[in-house]
């Protein structure tokens, strides 16, 4: 699943899938709690340049990485921190 940009005037934004891949492109809404949720299939998330998440992000069996600047913790299954100001709460 692809999905671009669609968050003009959205506040939050929840994706959910049991069996596939998901690939998020676009921004997140200041102050927004959000959520993505693949039980089995990657997750992958480009964010704007400059864009401020608190993230809590874990996996049961696959692997973590992020080129995201994180001020937190990263290990095999779990990332957690808040890049740049935070602005935006996400949960994967």
């Amino acid at each position: 699943m692809k999905i671009n940009d669609i968050l003009a005037g959205i506040s939050r934004l929840a994706i959910d899938t049991a069996s596939g891949d998901i690939r998020y492109d676009g921004s997140l809404a200041t102050g927004s709690e959000n959520q993505i949720s693949s039980i089995s299939g990657d997750v992958q998330l480009q964010i704007a340049e400059g864009a401020g998440l608190d993230l809590n992000a874990s996996s049961v069996s696959g692997d973590m990485e992020t080129d995201f600047d994180l001020n937190g913790t990263i290990d095999d299954h779990t990332l957690r921190g808040v890049i740049g100001n935070g602005a935006a709460a996400l949960t994967i």
